[in-house]
């Protein structure tokens, strides 16, 4: 990573572990999101450019495995069958 700057002193631990997070996203083929539609902690952006299959769900918030239980275990069961 240094060798990409010319100021080595630019390279920094979070930039680094920044770069690493995405490095691994690499091998990952297909990912489930599921999502509520009201989340309020983690913006739908966050879903976007991954090689995902996305699941919205109406009416619930961030704690959807448990106020969606069921929902949430049939696309989980749903997706591993297939993957």
């Amino acid at each position: 990573m240094v060798q990409l700057f010319s100021d080595a002193a630019l390279v920094n631990r979070q930039m680094l572990e920044d770069m690493l997070k995405y490095k691994r996203l690499e091998g990952v083929d297909t990912a489930l999101v599921i999502r509520g539609e009201a989340d309020a902690i983690i913006p739908a952006s966050h879903a976007q450019g991954l090689s995902a299959e996305v699941h919205v769900l109406p009416e619930q918030a961030h704690m959807l495995q448990m106020e969606a239980a069921e929902a949430v275990n049939a696309l989980l069961m749903d997706f591993l069958g297939r993957h």
